[in-house]
């Protein structure tokens, strides 16, 4: 059987994977291994942000995060910041540029060059990769660790689990690392998808495929407003999708089985009585002006048309004539509407993964276990998941930089 054996092994070479290699060999240690069970490292990388991958945002704060407990993330997030990030790119030739959304991506749009950065660096501090090296056990004996992919066998002082969580399983997300780290003792609060598509039950929902518009998604949790986003959301031919979308899906998700409502606002620059107020103003200025005419200019055109045949109003019908209980109508149409969903797309096509390692099993100055000493985590296999716009990606490089950092101090 085949063994080596070194100071850290790193399962999992995505982002957290490639930043705690490079944090482990900047804090001086010179014998780390990463083992990856694809053919190559950073899949997620290369795929994420549209292929451009967005690498971080201008505005980071444990309030973009979900999951465990805001002082813990907050402790990790600052060790490691936004600022830092985009500091540490640049010196590994990466240069990256500010978009008006508040998102960070590389001059080129190139995710191939975050990636291809980040092995050159992990290469310079001889950084071993281990492609197509997928661990399947792992143990603590006589003082180090025992690491398993197939016949062949790894010794490792100490080790840092980086295998991500269960979304876009088909990139090698399996959710394997969870079981990994159970073996040690560790807990595995409830997951399920983050940043996902939601799937709704909609009549109309196939002739409204392809349109964008920004919205505001707002979920009521036993009647009472529990959270909402306003942002770009995109009708699509099982649902709906877009940032509005992906970030209120985890709380859809969560909550499923509570007494919850999805409702939306398709014209977010009025609430109900702001919109009420304009059309009132609409029927004194425009009073033979025809509703369908009217609303199109808020909405595209097939949106308001399908939107005033639910309420079962002729879209020629003149302002004018629009009663009272028609005017009421209308805007619950408009500005809040009750989806009917019937869950989120799923693992197979979230960007993340909310729940896993709870914090409190974890030390927040270290991101050691508990449990056992020398084994350390980053990234998505914690119970921490943020927000659509470059907040993963921040925790990966936050958490990864910790856990290689006191890793090798360890050593």
């Amino acid at each position: 059987m085949h063994s080596q054996h070194f100071k850290i092994g790193i399962i999992g070479g995505g982002a957290a994977g490639l930043m705690s290699a490079i944090s482990a060999g900047e804090s001086g240690c010179k014998n780390i291994a990463l083992f990856e069970g694809n053919v190559r490292c950073g899949t997620k990388i290369l795929m994420s942000g549209g292929t451009r991958c967005n690498v971080t945002n201008k505005s980071v704060t444990p309030k973009q995060f979900f999951g465990g407990n805001r002082n813990f993330i907050k402790n990790v997030l600052s060790a490691f910041n936004d600022q830092r990030t985009i500091q540490f790119f640049k010196s590994i030739g990466v240069e990256l540029k500010l978009e008006p959304t508040g998102k960070y991506f590389p001059v080129d749009n190139e995710a191939k060059s975050v990636l291809n950065a980040l092995i050159r660096k992990a290469n310079e501090y001889n950084v071993q990769i281990f492609h197509s090296t997928k661990i399947n056990d792992i143990k603590f004996d006589d003082n180090k660790f025992e690491i398993h992919s197939g016949d062949k066998k790894f010794y490792c002082n100490k080790v840092i689990l980086t295998t991500g969580g269960k979304s876009y399983p088909s990139t090698g997300s399996d959710g394997s690392g969870y079981g990994l780290a159970h073996k040690f003792s560790h807990s595995i609060n409830p997951l399920f998808p983050a940043l996902s598509p939601i799937l709704l039950d909609e009549p109309i929902i196939k002739q409204l495929s392809g349109i964008t518009i920004p919205a505001a998604l707002i979920l009521f949790l036993n009647n009472k407003k529990e959270i909402s986003f306003t942002d770009s959301l995109l009708f699509t031919h099982f649902g709906i999708s877009g940032p509005a979308v992906l970030n209120i899906s985890r709380e859809v998700e969560r909550l499923k089985n509570e007494k919850i409502k999805l409702a939306l606002n398709v014209i977010p620059q009025y609430n109900s009585e702001e919109f009420r107020d304009e059309i009132k103003e609409q029927k004194q200025i425009n009073p033979d002006r025809s509703i369908g005419n009217y609303l199109k200019q808020f909405v595209p055109e097939r949106l308001s048309n399908a939107l005033i045949e639910i309420t079962g109003i002729d879209t020629g019908k003149k302002l004018k004539r629009i009663s009272n209980s028609e005017m009421k109508t209308l805007i619950e149409c408009f500005t809040n509407y009750n989806l009917k969903f019937f869950g989120v797309k799923g693992f197979s096509q979230a960007e993340a993964t909310a729940g896993g390692i709870p914090l409190d099993e974890v030390k927040y100055q270290s991101l050691e276990s508990r449990f056992q000493p020398g084994l350390f985590f980053a990234g998505e296999i914690l119970d921490v998941d943020g927000l659509l716009g470059g907040y993963n990606f921040q925790w990966a490089w936050s958490s990864g930089y910790v856990a290689g950092k006191a890793a090798a101090s360890n050593n």
